[in-house]
């Protein structure tokens, strides 16, 4: 194999672990390990929110599949109205797009910091956040 096929390899594998691991947090939620959600509890605390049961698998589903409709629907349980449902669904938007982004930054630093590919494809790689 070439160096930059063994590079996509060990790039591919960084990802593969990483979204095992994102993953992982239905597990953790079925398994009662509270003390592995803190993201959870620090998404909840974000938006001003009681966790419960649902609303952990909620924020866990709006994290991991980018997908609000079980969110709103806990809201809607919890008799939040309409504009405090928008409010929170934007607010929830915020913090997944900066998990998300944290994700991605980390990709970009392992690629960096692992010396992998070219200097062009690792400046293309972290395109956008020049």
């Amino acid at each position: 194999m070439t160096n930059f096929t063994n590079d996509i390899q060990k790039i591919y594998d960084f990802i593969s672990t990483q979204k095992d691991d994102i993953n992982k947090l239905y597990e953790y939620l079925e398994q009662n390990q509270d003390d592995k959600l803190a993201i959870i509890k620090d998404f909840a605390k974000n938006l001003g929110v009681p966790i419960s049961e649902d609303m952990k698998l909620a924020l866990i589903t709006r994290i991991v599949g980018l997908r609000d409709d079980s969110l709103v629907q806990v809201l809607k349980q919890l008799d939040f109205n309409d504009e405090q449902i928008i409010e929170l669904q934007e607010k929830a938007y915020q913090f997944a797009k900066n998990y998300w982004l944290d994700i991605h930054k980390s990709r970009i630093e392992f690629i960096s910091s692992n010396n992998l590919l070219t200097p062009f494809y690792q400046k293309f790689s972290m395109g956008y956040m020049l």
